[in-house]
């Protein structure tokens, strides 16, 4: 017995070198094992990623593009609604993600009923053709401009960060 505990505590470190090695500007909240099981959680509080690429220090500074009909409902109903994955207009959402870690589709599934969203872009992008037409409704839609004037260090469970639609450096040590 003293030897299998000898080698998960041997692997556990190995786990935890690993997770410093990759990723050493995140500071985890927690890890652990439980018999042959090892995990780590990240932070929920988004002051935790300031360090790293998962951190927004961008101009705070944004629009949101959408349809006619849809502005006049958020006019009505004074709010804007974070939509799960299930509803975007990205069918890539997730799935580079999800197809890296090898996920089930009830993971994917699962995965996709728990993250909420709201996609825009920063101001500087305003006048971008590409975005225009894609997600501005061919050009026959209308642009949101809003400002977050909350103290975004001060926030848990909310992140802000650009989309990454490659892998880091740090990932592709770990997957190749």
């Amino acid at each position: 017995m003293d030897e299998e505990l000898e080698l998960i505590e041997k692997i556990e470190k190995e786990f935890q070198d690993i997770i410093k090695k990759y990723f050493p500007q995140m500071r985890l909240s927690d890890w652990g094992s439980s018999g042959p099981v090892f995990n780590a959680n990240y932070p929920t509080a988004n002051s935790a990623y300031r360090d790293s690429d998962y951190f927004y220090n961008e101009s705070l500074k944004f629009f949101h593009l959408t349809s006619v009909q849809t502005l006049f409902s958020i006019l009505n109903s004074r709010s804007i609604r974070l939509y799960n994955l299930h509803n975007s207009n990205d069918p890539k959402e997730f799935k580079y993600s999800a197809d890296l870690f090898n996920l089930s589709d009830l993971e994917i599934d699962a995965g996709k009923n728990k993250i909420y969203t709201f996609s825009f872009c920063p101001l500087s992008e305003l006048n971008n053709n590409e975005l225009w037409k894609k997600y501005g409704k061919s050009f026959s839609g209308v642009a949101i401009l809003f400002k977050i004037e909350n103290d975004i260090m001060a926030w848990d469970n909310f992140n802000i960060a650009q989309v990454k639609y490659s892998l880091s450096d740090a990932i592709k040590k770990i997957f190749y």
